[in-house]
């Protein structure tokens, strides 16, 4: 016999899930791994340890900076593989009092996807109009995320799609940005039809790119 559990039942279950949930030291599980299935574990590579003072995060900046250049520079789990080429950055986690709640990541200057004028910014970045926002968030290193996105969803790059692309842009932007666009006085409601304006053109440009890409191998391989 199957049985129909209510909404309360079930978020009851969830509730009681939860509340057996947590988090593994890393040093508990950093023996899991299986190379056979490629299946690695985060300490097969270099890592780093750094103490930061949050309440003076300024102390630390110079030091983030440089381990992100040199991992821009080689990405050390492609070197582990035999493999140069540069790393997008790197993801700090705080375990001692967060238990692994508290991560940020910073990225090398070719990856950054704002343009914040140093790559470990301390305080809050302020804008003083729309325009200035969408010069700082709206980049083309996000709207090629946005199109890596598409690609990940195995949803073409075409014009039909430009929804789907706009909507990952708009989305990404509000998530990641929010504490810009709360320290400058700018309205969520107000910026979908900026982006349009900004990346709508982009992304066409990026279809008819892609298009003559498809045609120029298609005549290659007839040849």
């Amino acid at each position: 016999m199957v049985t129909q559990m209510s909404k309360k039942d079930q978020q009851q279950q969830q509730e009681s899930t939860n509340s057996k949930s947590f988090w593994l030291e890393p040093t508990h599980w950093a023996h899991i791994k299986w190379p056979d299935r490629s299946i690695y574990n985060i300490y097969d590579f270099p890592s780093c340890e750094i103490d930061i003072d949050f309440n003076q995060p300024e102390l630390s900046q110079a030091t983030l900076t440089t381990i992100t250049e040199q991992v821009e520079q080689e990405c050390s789990v492609g070197a582990y593989f035999n493999i140069k080429g540069t790393g997008e950055g790197v993801v700090w986690t705080e375990w001692t009092q967060s238990q692994g709640d508290l991560t940020f990541k910073v990225k090398g200057r070719q990856h950054l996807i704002s343009q914040d004028k140093v790559l470990v910014p301390v305080r809050v970045t302020r804008v003083a109009n729309m325009k200035e926002f969408f010069n700082y968030a709206c980049t083309e290193n996000r709207m090629r995320q946005a199109l890596d996105y598409m690609r990940e969803q195995k949803v073409s790059i075409e014009a039909t799609n430009a929804n789907i692309f706009l909507r990952w842009l708009t989305e990404d932007i509000i998530k990641e940005e929010k504490d810009v666009m709360n320290a400058s006085g700018i309205d969520v409601r107000s910026i979908s039809s900026s982006i349009h304006n900004r990346a709508h053109p982009w992304f066409i440009k990026s279809v008819i790119h892609h298009r003559q890409v498809h045609r120029r191998k298609q005549n290659s391989s007839c040849k």
